[in-house]
């Protein structure tokens, strides 16, 4: 053993003589001086021990290194700053989208059937809340200031909407910004999935757990199982900088979402599906003090083989 370890000794020792220079150098570095043995030297050893020839060829190839980049501090314009706050994206160019998958708004669109039904369910009987005796000219004025306070969406989902829920709020299933992420894409997953800013749907447990499953991708929106399924009433909001035609985008595509999937129970275990042609969701937007209310249905294909057609008035 002995042995050995002079025999490994000496190995170093002719090592150190071999890459030593002819020339002595003048000790700068203290008592052992700042010589050290050149990089290939480190590079081929299997294990290198801790020594101070070892540190300073440590701090050599540290030294080496090009220092970092100082970080540039990331800087926010108020443009950046509102675009963030009311929601994000620019959503103009789901329109596009939407037409090549057959859904339509505006002149595009047909009317439901039933819309004198519609619109005298509306109308009468009046909304007891909204009655002079609840909602008096103070509780206007309050909804006022609110609305030009709001900065945002988010101030308009926390002040804006209560009023407009009415008190009741607490007897209808609904959630808040939930992204629809379990339903079937409507647009061939072109779209980002609808995440209206607020929704209202059934218990998932009023459903028999086999049309659930077999009709999951049409009417749960998430698989947090706590949420409402089968969509059918929407509200899209903005803030005073948001756009209103964004928001009736987003609804026209959240009230498609909801008539399938009010077809899909209507039709199930049926052989063909049937096109009554009536409203079967709904959607709201509100922006800037207007509140705007849409109706939804669904359509045959118009040529065999195709794509039901959904429609937004």
């Amino acid at each position: 053993m002995a042995q050995a370890q002079n025999r490994k000794r000496a190995y170093v020792d002719d090592l150190s003589q071999e890459h030593r220079p002819n020339k002595k150098i003048k000790s700068r570095g203290g008592p052992h001086g700042s010589w050290n043995f050149p990089p290939e030297f480190w590079d081929g050893l299997s294990k290198v021990w801790l020594t101070r020839c070892a540190l300073r060829e440590l701090d050599r190839r540290n030294n080496a290194q090009p220092a970092p980049e100082p970080a540039v501090p990331v800087v926010y314009t108020t443009d950046l700053a509102r675009f963030v706050r009311d929601g994000g994206l620019d959503l103009r160019y789901l329109r596009g989208h939407m037409i090549d998958h057959y859904i339509y708004r505006d002149d595009r669109a047909q009317e439901p059937a039933g819309m004198d039904e519609i619109l005298g369910v509306m109308a009468d009987p009046p909304r007891a809340s909204l009655s002079p005796s609840r909602f008096d000219e103070t509780t206007f004025k309050a909804f006022r200031s609110s609305d030009s306070r709001a900065k945002d969406k988010y101030d308009v989902l926390i002040d804006m909407v209560p009023y407009i829920t009415g008190p009741n709020q607490g007897n209808h299933f609904a959630a808040r910004r939930t992204v629809m992420g379990n339903l079937e894409s409507l647009t061939g997953g072109n779209l980002a999935p609808a995440s209206p800013d607020l929704y209202y749907g059934a218990h998932p447990e009023s459903l028999d757990r086999e049309v659930r499953d077999a009709l999951s991708r049409r009417i749960i929106p998430s698989t947090t199982e706590d949420r409402p399924m089968a969509p059918n009433f929407s509200i899209e909001v903005k803030g005073p900088d948001g756009s209103a035609a964004v928001a009736a985008r987003q609804a026209l595509y959240d009230g498609a979402i909801g008539a399938r999937g009010m077809h899909a129970l209507q039709n199930y275990g049926e052989e063909e599906p049937a096109y009554d042609g009536k409203a079967s969701a709904y959607s709201s937007t509100y922006h800037a003090g207007t509140l705007k209310l849409y109706a939804h249905h669904v359509t045959p294909p118009t040529a065999p083989g195709g794509r039901p057609e959904y429609h937004m008035t």
